[in-house]
């Protein structure tokens, strides 16, 4: 009696999908935080100085510069926003991917097209996240997929 496995294989890989779409939103909304604090300070720090400046007090206004220029530096350093970008088009293509395979794969050829893919989404959320460079990563890897996410 032949028995046909890929139902069995199709469950675990949307569970290994699941999984990762999870935690790569959990690692967006770390970003994404981290974003918006860095912004907010810069924007609070940035009328700090120019109030504390206008009331005279430079030395004041000189430390909350120094603060901005930190930020600054942070930001630059660790790229927060393209961080949640990149990992925002993750998530995307993850859900898409589960939606595929809930929806679409019903053969081994489809099962191994869907499973390539994912190897393609867990490779690239592995070493092309952005590291201050820009959203190149997020290009590559969307040709490489034939998405077209990210392109504009």
């Amino acid at each position: 009696m032949v028995t046909n496995i890929l139902p069995d294989r199709k469950a675990q890989l949307i569970e290994e999908v699941a999984a990762f779409v999870r935690y790569t939103q959990q690692q967006e909304r770390r970003a994404a935080r981290a974003n918006r604090i860095i912004v907010v300070l810069g924007l609070v720090c940035s009328f700090g100085v120019t109030f504390l400046g206008l009331g005279g007090a430079g030395e004041l206004a000189a430390l909350l510069g120094a603060f901005i220029a930190m930020l600054i530096g942070l930001d630059r350093a660790f790229a927060y926003g393209e961080r949640a970008d990149f990992y925002r088009i993750l998530v995307a293509d993850g859900q898409n991917l589960l939606t595929d395979l809930r929806l679409s794969v019903d053969t081994e050829a489809t099962f191994e097209e869907a499973k390539r893919k994912f190897l393609v989404l867990r490779k690239y959320g592995a070493e092309k996240l952005p590291r201050g460079k820009g959203m190149e990563a997020v290009r590559s890897m969307s040709q490489e997929l034939g998405t077209g996410a990210g392109e504009g």
